[in-house]
């Protein structure tokens, strides 16, 4: 089993200056993220940017990606919010994920991407 993060866990991590526990935590655990979550925090300098690539290398989190027409992506196209599609994606991705792979269980800290998890589950 491997715990795939979503965006929020991850930046709360790193907002709290705690990288170091969660890549040690990964070391013993594996831990992955989407890689929409990636874009994401690499996207936002205050939860990411640059830092956020530099400390992703060396952390033991691995990247997953969705495949184009794999049942992840179709989950992924039905779980988009209808007006603005990239709202969400990093959780919306992650849920897809860990809805049609059980070798993945997400992990969130936000109350939307788990009442959308519920729903999908």
């Amino acid at each position: 089993m491997t715990f795939l993060l979503d965006t929020m866990v991850v930046s709360f991590f790193r907002q709290a200056g705690r990288e170091a526990e969660l890549a040690d935590a990964a070391r013993r655990c594996p831990m992955a993220l989407v890689d929409e979550v990636r874009r994401e925090l690499q996207a936002d300098p205050e939860r990411g940017g640059a830092e956020f690539v530099r400390w992703l290398g060396t952390s033991n989190l691995e990247v997953r990606a969705i495949t184009v027409g794999s049942a992840a992506s179709a989950t992924l196209s039905h779980l988009r919010h209808p007006v603005t599609p990239s709202m969400g994606v990093g959780e919306r991705a992650s849920i897809a994920l860990a809805s049609t792979d059980e070798a993945f269980t997400f992990v969130t800290h936000d109350k939307g991407a788990m009442w959308i998890a519920i729903r999908e589950l």
